[in-house]
């Protein structure tokens, strides 16, 4: 059933970038072969995590963010990962080390394969991954909404991806070191220049 939950977000998120249009439990229940009260459910979490807004007898629609603007976008996201490789820098495990170690890989092989669209959701499970070493449940939901919302909506997938690679790089050999200073350089650098959204 999770992946099924997850085809169906995803089928939400899609509409992001068209938030007039309608959505039907109905069509998606169809469209997914299920029941519409699990439909229903997705939709009610969606609608309660920001993501959709219910139109009595008319269905629902994805909330519209492309007004927001991409200055606003880069100070918060910076805010909420600043504070979190705060956090996580004093508490990571090996666990979240390997996990960023692999995801680095992951994306190297990426930009060999100049496969720049999945480079660009490595990158985001990068962040994601130190967002959530934090701990921080308040954090982790800030930056778990602006995935799902605003960064699809800014997803970088051109060959930009080498300069996020070695920044990628520093961000992680200061961190794995524990060297807060440079690694809030890095991050700042990073993340100014807009090279991962």
């Amino acid at each position: 059933m999770e992946e099924i939950k997850k085809s169906v977000q995803e089928h939400i998120y899609s509409h992001l970038s068209t938030p007039n249009v309608l959505l039907s439990e109905r069509e998606i229940a169809q469209k997914f072969n299920l029941m519409r009260g699990n439909v229903r459910e997705i939709m009610l979490s969606m609608e309660g995590e920001g993501i959709l807004e219910r139109l009595p007898q008319r269905g629902y629609r994805c909330i519209n963010y492309r007004k927001t603007e991409q200055k606003t976008i880069y100070a918060v996201r910076y805010v909420v990962e600043h504070e979190a490789v705060r956090c996580a820098i004093k508490i990571a495990e090996r666990e979240v080390l390997l996990r960023l170690a692999l995801l680095l890989e992951e994306m190297e092989q990426h930009i060999k394969d100049h496969d720049y669209e999945q480079f660009a959701k490595a990158d985001m499970e990068f962040h994601t991954a130190l967002v959530a070493a934090s701990r921080d449940n308040f954090l982790i939901r800030i930056f778990d909404f602006m995935s799902a919302t605003v960064f699809r909506l800014n997803r970088n997938t051109d060959p930009l991806a080498r300069d996020a690679m070695r920044s990628h790089q520093e961000i992680y050999r200061y961190f794995k070191n524990k060297d807060w200073d440079n690694t809030e350089k890095a991050l700042r650098f990073h993340l100014a220049r807009g090279v991962s959204l």
